[in-house]
């Protein structure tokens, strides 16, 4: 897929799976996914489906939550990214009209830091809904996405759970 098309063809298939999941008989005619007289099964048992969460920094992603998603995510920020996004996701929401049938646009970030009380306020002010943890807090960029053994990410869940509840 070349890259100048990726974002129309996120938006099409958004567009799509929309009509898989919520029409009797789906249809749908975008620049990218054409179907009718189709019967897609099992439909989700979520009305009107599951959520759609987008993730990403760029503005046609952050439009792309604002416009079309239930959920946007960020990955591998601090609060100083946290804040300069959640900024420009409000500035986008200025610019373009949320669907009601969306609801309010939920907000989840992975954050880089060791995580205590005061940190995870700072989030929560920010309008951040949900942390994700990384088994390895503060682990450089070059080791984010390495393997990592289970007993190591629950042991990271278990410090940081304590270290909330003792603050």
């Amino acid at each position: 897929v070349p890259m100048t098309e990726r974002g129309a063809r996120t938006d099409d298939y958004i567009r799509a799976l929309r009509a898989l999941w919520s029409m009797d008989s789906p249809r749908y005619h975008g620049q990218f996914v054409s179907f009718e007289d189709i019967q897609a099964y099992p439909r989700p048992v979520q009305r009107p489906g599951p959520p759609i969460v987008v993730g990403g920094e760029a503005p046609a992603v952050l439009r792309r939550a604002v416009t079309m998603a239930e959920g946007w995510y960020g990955f591998g920020l601090d609060l100083a990214e946290t804040r300069q996004l959640t900024d420009a996701l409000r500035q986008k929401g200025n610019e373009h009209e949320r669907p009601p049938e969306l609801g309010r646009l939920e907000l989840t970030v992975t954050p880089m830091e060791k995580l205590d009380r005061a940190t995870v306020e700072q989030y929560a002010e920010l309008g951040v809904d949900r942390l994700v943890l990384l088994p390895q807090p503060g682990a450089p960029r070059s080791q984010r996405h390495a393997p990592v053994a289970a007993d190591r990410i629950m042991r990271n869940i278990d410090e940081v759970a304590r270290d909330l509840i003792e603050t």
